[in-house]
């Protein structure tokens, strides 16, 4: 039997779940300009930039802990 965490569907809960609540609050606070909205092209593309960063910062902070 396969362990739980290397299921597919355990990934896509994960996945899910932390992206559905940053998503949300995205939404509102674009949502709460009533002028000079951004285009959500533009909004989407700076949460995935934001992603991306994120992952690079703790993939070297990881590396610099753990390093001998």
């Amino acid at each position: 039997m396969a362990d739980l965490a290397s299921s597919p569907l355990f990934l896509l809960v994960l996945v899910v779940s932390a992206f559905s609540l940053p998503l949300v609050f995205l939404v509102w606070i674009r949502n709460t300009a009533r002028y000079g909205r951004e285009p959500w092209s533009t909004v989407l593309k700076t949460f995935a930039w934001g992603a991306v960063f994120s992952v690079i910062i703790a993939l070297v902070f990881r590396s610099a802990r753990f390093s001998p």
